[in-house]
């Protein structure tokens, strides 16, 4: 068991200097903001990947983007992500509705995962 808990530290802190690089970028570029979604989810930081990604969404739309985003999301329909969609409806739902219709407004409607 003790070997279990520092694996789950070492990997618990790769995965923040990966974050913590990613943030320094993610502020004007969805796609590393994405990445950090994937980053929190393999942390099992779920609360905070929709945050990232409802981040994501409103980047990807301010800047024309959002179907590219869109696709992204859609393409990785085996991941953990998608995984990461099932039982979460009220904050999945707004991001994809946003980024369908290429309205951030929709983003207010996604309750950021903030239940469980």
């Amino acid at each position: 068991m003790g070997r279990e808990n520092a694996d789950e530290a070492e990997r618990r802190k790769q995965l923040q200097v990966v974050d913590t690089e990613l943030a320094k970028q993610a502020e004007t570029d969805w796609r590393l903001m994405y990445e950090r979604v994937l980053n929190r989810i393999y942390g099992k930081e779920h609360h905070e990947a929709f945050d990232f990604l409802r981040e994501a969404a409103e980047l990807a739309i301010a800047k024309g983007e959002a179907r590219y985003l869109l696709d992204k999301i859609e393409g990785d329909k085996n991941s953990a992500l998608w995984k990461l969609s099932h039982g979460h409806d009220d904050s999945w739902h707004p991001i994809i509705e946003a980024l369908e219709h290429n309205n951030s407004s929709l983003l207010k409607e996604s309750h950021g995962g903030k239940h469980h």
